[in-house]
């Protein structure tokens, strides 16, 4: 199991115990050298203080997310929750059912019907929350939503899921049996505060860990969070 040095550590734990913001600027400024390998490419960990990355999953989706769209075929993009905007102008369209913002589309990704298709398709850790945590439970409504985004993609298309394991049971059954459709599914778990690429077997025993106290709300720190790539 991976570790930081004791220096790292040192430095986390004083800023745990000063508060969220004393933990990012920490994280920001002492720690912004960081770096973990995912598929093969060295990242630097994303640290911002809106959500305060430095403490959650968004610290390697982020990176992960944007080198994808950096890496895809020229042409129009489109993200499934309102997530890119908070961290980084690109240009691309959004959709969002409950967050409102300029450009922003509120509509039920399932209902969307968009005038085209796109060249790019990415959701940062949304899905898990379509059917799933909604007024109406519907929990075969994600990968419903998973398939009508394929058919928005161009010829050569590609989109890119992330989600964290633990949340939706039907993602995580779809995960252990193989049916969610994408050509290739990679895992990152969380060991402290260092994330690591682990197989999906090892990233299947990842639960969410109990909930702890943020700010007014409760929240429940995610281990696992597995990264689908799909085709049209």
């Amino acid at each position: 199991m991976p570790s930081s040095n004791s220096m790292s550590q040192a430095v986390i734990s004083m800023g745990k115990r000063l508060g969220h913001a004393a933990t990012h600027v920490i994280y920001s400024n002492l720690l912004q050298h960081r770096s973990f390998t995912f598929n093969g490419l060295r990242y630097r960990y994303f640290y911002h203080r809106y959500n305060s990355t430095c403490e959650t999953e968004r610290c390697i989706e982020i990176p992960i997310a944007l080198n994808f769209l950096h890496r895809q075929l020229t042409g129009p993009a489109l993200e499934i929750g309102n997530v890119l905007n908070h961290y980084t102008p690109y240009q691309h369209t959004v959709v969002d059912k409950y967050e409102t913002g300029k450009g922003v589309i509120n509509v039920d990704v399932c209902d969307f019907e968009p005038a085209s298709k796109y060249a790019v398709i990415i959701s940062i850790s949304t899905l898990e929350h379509v059917g799933w945590d909604e007024e109406t439970f519907d929990p075969g409504k994600a990968l419903y939503a998973i398939v009508r985004l394929r058919h928005m993609l161009l010829d050569h298309g590609r989109m890119l899921v992330s989600f964290p394991l633990g949340h939706h049971a039907g993602l995580d059954r779809a995960v252990r049996n193989g049916d969610l459709g994408c050509y290739e599914l990679r895992g990152m778990k969380r060991f402290g505060n260092i994330w690591t690429e682990v197989s999906v077997q090892e990233l299947l025993a990842c639960k969410l860990e109990p909930p702890y106290r943020r700010g007014n709300g409760a929240y429940r720190r995610v281990r696992g969070v597995a990264f689908a790539y799909f085709r049209s």
